[in-house]
């Protein structure tokens, strides 16, 4: 059967405590992790554009709120020009049918 492994197979796969490495262990001149080169580069050089990044996505979630609401609003205000013509249709046809 295809995909199917043997315990041998799978046995050979599994790494012994002594393969494993222990960041613990790394010379110092190892240099950072991706994320923490990151935040350490948020903190120091780019700060600025840090500040700047979240200054805009506040601005956007504040806009994208105002969009929502102004939205809804108008899908409501659509709804109610909807029935009023609805209505006047209504009187039209039971004026007509006098």
């Amino acid at each position: 059967q295809r995909g199917a492994t043997t315990d041998e197979e799978q046995f050979s796969q599994v790494k012994e405590a002594s393969d494993v490495v222990d960041t613990k262990d790394q010379p110092p001149n190892t240099p950072p992790g991706r994320a923490v080169a990151f935040e350490e580069f948020k903190q120091g050089r780019g700060s600025n554009l840090n500040k700047i990044y979240l200054d805009n996505k506040e601005i956007t979630a504040v806009k994208k709120k105002q969009f929502t609401d102004l939205a809804r609003r108008i899908n409501q205000t659509k709804g109610e020009i909807d029935e009023t013509r609805v209505k006047a249709e209504q009187k039209k046809n039971e004026r007509l049918s006098m």
